[in-house]
């Protein structure tokens, strides 16, 4: 039975964005603070960044969360914030409500995706190659999003 008008919760309505600082960089690592009011850090590294350097520069995360990237089109939901230090198997994409974790995805020739809803405060991210593209990893990503925050 669909809900009426009256019984919908009403959406947030999202914050006004500020003017973002340059870019900044340190070797390794462009950081883009396009969603700093947010409290969304997205940045973007070259080869030259180690693992351990990754979580070193993501020291004030509550957790580094990382997909396996398998080249596929499977996704993870990640609502907890234990750490570990092993990728999330199996999958090409991670979402997650949860403030003070890290996302992180590698990417040489293949495509980094990342998506946000300032409104539900989700954000997702997926290493997307050309199996993920024939599997239409970027619309299931949206969808992925849609069905498990909305």
């Amino acid at each position: 039975m669909p809900l009426a008008a009256n019984d919908r919760k009403p959406t947030p309505k999202p914050q006004p964005l500020r003017r973002a600082a340059p870019l900044s960089w340190q070797p390794g690592l462009w950081r883009l603070p396009l969603f700093e009011h947010a409290a969304v850090l997205a940045g973007i590294t070259d080869r030259t960044l180690s693992t351990d350097r990754i979580e070193q520069t993501l020291s004030f995360a509550r957790a580094v969360v990382s997909a396996d990237q398998v080249h596929g089109a499977s996704l993870a939901a990640i609502e907890s914030s234990s750490p570990s230090s092993v990728p999330i198997p199996g999958c090409d994409g991670l979402a997650s409500s949860q403030s003070g974790l890290a996302l992180v995805v590698r990417s040489a020739d293949c495509l980094p995706l990342f998506a946000w809803d300032p409104v539900r405060r989700v954000i997702a991210l997926a290493h997307v190659g050309w199996r993920g593209l024939a599997r239409h990893l970027p619309i299931r990503l949206v969808t992925f999003l849609h069905t498990l925050y909305h």
